[in-house]
């Protein structure tokens, strides 16, 4: 029998997430009306903020592990999909994860009404095409979606090396010759010793 108390899959783990994150920690975002092109892209962003204040500063990085190892990638999605899931209800925002987009599941899709459309996909450090990630997959899923912003959510567990300078070096490349950039959040969610052991 699986072991539901450690979970060492994470399959459960998303959802004590869901139930409980947005009485825990909520975050204001209630707008009147669906929300236009600025207003949702606010409020992607801010639910990728709060993530990373859970995730950085208030202990939510355990999700991400079982015992000494990082949980793998859809564990992550997952429990980046249970935290939007429970903001965007009350924001009249649609989200929907694995949306496919003629080229394949984006982890994210975003959207108020057919013209607002935000992508957000999820990637751990570990995973060895993080580069190419953001500079061809989700490239090749903004020309199907044609979203009004997209988002590269890194969730840093280790083994990052030097990807994350690279992950820059491709962004400011872009952003140098005018081409549109899709932002880049890294998320800290390696493991951290208690206060005491600091």
């Amino acid at each position: 029998p699986y072991d539901l108390k450690r979970d060492p899959e994470g399959l459960t783990v998303w959802r004590k997430v869901h139930r409980s994150i947005a009485q825990e920690y909520p975050l204001a975002l209630a707008l009147t009306g669906p929300p236009a092109r600025e207003k949702a892209i606010a409020i992607v962003k801010a639910i990728l903020e709060h993530l990373q204040t859970l995730v950085e500063k208030k202990g939510l990085w355990k999700v991400f592990w079982t015992q000494n190892s990082p949980h793998n990638e859809k564990v992550a999605q997952m429990v980046f999909f249970a935290l939007a899931d429970a903001y965007c209800k009350a924001n009249d925002l649609d989200v929907t994860p694995e949306a496919d987009t003629g080229v394949g599941p984006v982890a994210f899709k975003f959207s108020a009404g057919y013209n607002v459309r935000l992508l957000v996909e999820v990637k751990l450090s570990t995973n060895s095409k993080l580069v190419a990630g953001y500079e061809r997959q989700l490239e090749a899923y903004k020309d199907a979606e044609a979203p009004v912003h997209a988002t590269y959510l890194v969730v840093d567990v280790g083994g990052m090396g030097k990807k994350d300078r690279q992950l820059l070096a491709v962004k400011n490349s872009r952003s140098g010759r005018g081409q549109p950039v899709s932002d880049i959040v890294f998320v800290d969610g390696r493991r951290k010793a208690s206060a005491s052991k600091r």
